[in-house]
């Protein structure tokens, strides 16, 4: 037996001991999972903030045209026999509370339980609830996960989601404002008519379809972002992943630590950096709202202009190569400070008057015509 064989015998033997020293293990391996559902009614006085709380399990909310809000749960346990399950299914239901305009649902658990029964339960038991909520659309609505996946269809007021791990599904929003924050888990948005939305995650990617606004902001830590048909003024972030565009309209800016940088048939105005990535812009039309800078440390960087493009085009390489591929008619004006080793393109295309410098200081730069 070589020394990794012992290692894990070891490690088994004491694991084993450790279960039966507490009279766990039996509970584990003997444990089956009991359902049922529970369904209440609840009135909605007026037009106000609707929050919905489950720590322990996910949240759908569907609009429909009633004057009240219906809740179904799922109740769901782990538990090593009948009366055990019962007792622990009995303890967890739906709260309402009302505070004028406003209500509040939060799924309860543990209710009657004192507190060792709680620690017990929270150490030997597998427990939740999934609920499903039908309610007016126009209430501003706020939804707080922690385990369980947030679903939001055809809302028609402003939106906040959080959650910690179980993902974030919005389909057909239209409100002042939608706001959708994940710990670490991939959101999935889509239809959105807001004047602000709001997208921020640590640990998932975030995919982004179909949104009419005013002010777009994506950000996520580690994931990559993917948008296609958004129409807004728009700032993406991301840490390590790559940030994919198609269709976009509008002022856009980004900025990427690691990942590459790509969007095609881009229309409006883009602006952004990334550290180690390459970028890759395509432009079906070029709106002016600056002086632009596109700009990459250690990446390729390559433009792609519409044949009507009217401007200034200023690109620079530090240690690559820079290739434009129309005419250009130079101008003597750059704010790089020059080596012997850099290559620089300065002209103006069509009498323009305005900047668009394009940077890298280890990659090749490439400015290209589109058709």
């Amino acid at each position: 037996m070589d020394r990794a064989e012992k290692k894990i015998l070891i490690v088994l033997t004491v694991f084993f001991a450790f279960c039966f020293l507490e009279n766990g293990c039996g509970s584990v391996y003997a444990a089956q999972e009991f359902t049922d559902t529970i369904e209440q009614d609840f009135p909605v006085r007026s037009i106000g903030r609707f929050n919905i709380i489950n720590y322990h399990g996910s949240v759908s909310v569907r609009a429909w045209s009633q004057d009240r809000i219906r809740v179904r749960a799922v109740r769901r346990v782990f538990a090593d026999d009948n009366e055990s399950a019962r007792k622990l299914l009995l303890a967890m239901g739906i709260k309402n509370y009302q505070d004028g305009a406003n209500t509040e649902l939060v799924a309860e658990y543990g209710r009657g339980f004192d507190l060792s029964e709680r620690l017990k339960n929270k150490q030997h038991a597998i427990f939740g609830m999934d609920i499903t909520v039908l309610a007016p659309p126009m209430l501003e609505l706020h939804v707080n996960t922690r385990e369980g996946m947030a679903k939001i269809e055809a809302w028609k007021s402003s939106l906040e989601v959080r959650t910690s791990s179980g993902g974030i599904y919005i389909d057909g929003v239209s409100g002042e404002r939608v706001s959708s924050t994940c710990k670490d888990c991939r959101m999935d948005i889509g239809n959105i008519r807001s004047s602000t939305l709001k997208c921020s995650s640590v640990g998932g990617g975030i995919r982004l379809s179909s949104v009419t606004g005013s002010n777009v902001y994506v950000e996520s830590a580690s994931g990559d972002l993917r948008v296609t048909h958004i129409k807004a003024k728009q700032f993406y972030v991301s840490k390590g992943g790559r940030i994919s565009g198609y269709d976009v309209d509008g002022e856009i800016e980004f900025y990427s630590r690691a990942g590459a940088v790509e969007f095609v048939s881009v229309a409006g105005f883009i602006t952004g950096a990334t550290e180690t990535g390459s970028i890759s812009l395509g432009m079906r039309e070029w709106r002016f709202s600056d002086h632009a800078l596109v700009e990459s440390v250690q990446g390729d960087v390559t433009v792609t202009f519409p044949p009507d493009f009217s401007g200034i085009i200023d690109a620079w390489s530090g240690k690559g190569e820079v290739e434009v591929g129309f005419p250009l008619s130079k101008i003597e004006s750059s704010d790089v400070n020059r080596t012997k080793e850099d290559k620089l393109v300065v002209g103006k295309v069509n009498n323009g008057s305005k900047w668009v410098k394009i940077r890298s200081k280890s990659g090749i730069v490439r400015i290209l015509s589109g058709k």
